[in-house]
């Protein structure tokens, strides 16, 4: 709506570039899950739409996104896999104090513009190797972007039977580096860059370890 408070750093939609808040990514703790997803079937009436387990090695994440009936409201809930080692969604809810909203992700019609300008507004954005582009040139059809255009602005690419999808995100802006942002463009996608899921990961990994 027009009446929502601008995000600190991120365009306002009268700049043309967030269109609306796409979906919402909840953290949970481990072996929950199911039943926060549960909860929203029974106390608002949303119901499963799909459901991913990505395993990176020593660490795994759980998620299950949970629709509204109107299809306008999308929850994305995560959670790490108990039995794996403690990751970065273990470290989200201790620096939380438990389970909270994860990252917000706003729906943009121009990713490459709208990164331009959160990146000028002084938004930090997670950083992607070059061998994530040189993988992605196998799979990648470009169209409306090429590679080298995704790759000058560090965008993720994805696709589905319905679309591409393109997708980045921000360094947390908060003391406790917990909440953060993704800027995501569908290009008739319907998913959530579930193949980005391992990139996600690793730039969050060398990002913890740059910061020492």
């Amino acid at each position: 709506g027009r009446n929502w408070v601008p995000t600190p750093g991120l365009p306002a939609d009268g700049d043309g570039h967030i269109k609306l808040l796409d979906h919402v990514a909840v953290c949970v703790e481990g072996g929950r899950l199911g039943e926060y997803a549960d909860y929203y079937r029974d106390a608002y009436g949303f119901s499963r739409y799909s459901s991913e387990y990505v395993d990176t090695g020593g660490q795994a994440m759980d998620s299950i996104v949970v629709r509204s009936s109107s299809e306008r409201v999308t929850i994305t809930l995560v959670a790490p896999d108990p039995g794996k080692d403690g990751g970065q969604l273990d470290a989200f809810l201790e620096r939380n104090g438990g389970p909270g909203v994860q990252h917000l992700a706003f729906l943009v019609e121009d990713i490459i513009a709208a990164v331009r300008d959160c990146r000028e507004g002084g938004v930090e954005f997670l950083t992607t190797p070059a061998a994530y582009y040189e993988r992605l040139a196998d799979t990648f059809q470009e169209g409306r972007y090429g590679i080298a255009e995704l790759q000058e602005a560090q965008v993720l690419a994805d696709h589905d039977e319905w679309g591409q999808l393109l997708q980045l995100f921000s360094r947390s802006p908060y003391e406790r580096n917990t909440l953060f942002y993704e800027l995501i463009q569908r290009l008739g996608s319907r998913g959530f860059g579930s193949s980005n899921i391992r990139a996600l990961y690793e730039a969050v990994q060398r990002d913890r370890l740059s910061a020492g």
